[in-house]
């Protein structure tokens, strides 16, 4: 699962190694102040539907997930802070995926940082810089085929670098943010 600040990927692979994806954007904020007004729950329920069309069903017949989130997480799985979604903060996002996946093993980590072990994996290539651009702005490093981890969020989390402190308002609350200016959003 590929969590993102405006859409959700989802893959589910087979045991006879076939293959279904799926996708779908969050449901719009309400509100002047819309950032603010994300309903955590009502995103979760749209997870849990998507998720559940996708294994038929039956989602607690999985046997692994994988979480790729651009929030950061407390060790219990608590967010603490996701500026792209900040109404998440506070969300128990370990109990909520248990609850949907039942006795699956659920593994969460940086979606920058699995970015970049799954370029530096598929080009061959043990030293990686990788930056990605979509609703923020993120990054992973690998060196030697490992990642290097970051310390709260991610490992090369470039986003909320100021670069002009009279710049646009980033959704992180300051001005002048890499991601306030470069983002996919920003760009358009």
């Amino acid at each position: 699962m590929d969590v993102g600040g405006t859409k959700v990927a989802l893959r589910l692979e087979h045991d006879d190694l076939s293959i279904s994806e799926s996708s779908f954007r969050w449901a719009e904020p309400d509100g002047a102040d819309a950032m603010t007004s994300v309903d955590p729950t009502r995103d979760l329920d749209l997870l849990a539907r998507h998720v559940s069309e996708l294994c038929a069903g039956d989602p607690e017949r999985l046997t692994g997930v994988g979480v790729a989130m651009p929030a950061t997480l407390d060790a219990a799985g608590t967010v603490t802070a996701w500026p792209g979604r900040p109404g998440w903060t506070g969300v128990d996002l370990g109990g909520a995926l248990s609850a949907l996946f039942g006795d699956a093993e659920v593994r969460c980590a940086d979606d920058g940082d699995l970015a970049a072990l799954a370029e530096a994996h598929e080009a061959g290539c043990p030293d990686l810089l990788y930056l990605g651009v979509g609703t923020g702005i993120g990054g992973g490093i690998v060196l030697n085929g490992k990642p290097v981890p970051g310390v709260g969020r991610g490992s090369c989390e470039v986003g909320h670098l100021v670069v002009d402190r009279d710049g646009p308002l980033c959704d992180c609350g300051r001005r002048g943010c890499v991601q306030a200016a470069a983002s996919g959003p920003a760009t358009l």
